[in-house]
């Protein structure tokens, strides 16, 4: 399997994953009246970033099953080391560009 692959349908379900969620809570916001406020609990937020997460990860782990380990260890190391970065970005991006809780 492609490296490059495995590397671009995981990002590809990440990066789509949290923009849905951001999608979703923003239009909660809107509906409720109070766009500075916690609408969406904060459990079931930080629980669906879990979950695109660990999606993302298996699908990257299925796409590698070929590679030796070490080899399967460093590309894991590197996938997370990108996935924290776009994390930082798209959240902390809609966090202040919003000015949610404060910021």
């Amino acid at each position: 399997m492609d490296i490059k692959k495995g590397y671009g349908q995981s990002l590809l379900i990440f990066v789509l994953g949290l923009l849905s969620l951001l999608v979703v809570d923003y239009s909660m916001r809107q509906l409720t009246g109070s766009p500075n406020n916690l609408v969406m609990p904060e459990i079931v937020w930080f629980a669906l970033q879990i979950v695109i997460s660990v999606v993302s990860f298996f699908v990257f782990i299925k796409n590698v099953q070929t590679l030796p380990i070490t080899k399967k260890i460093l590309s894991s190391l590197l996938l997370l080391l990108i996935g924290a970065v776009v994390y930082l970005c798209i959240i902390y991006g809609y966090v202040f560009s919003t000015q949610i809780d404060g910021f």
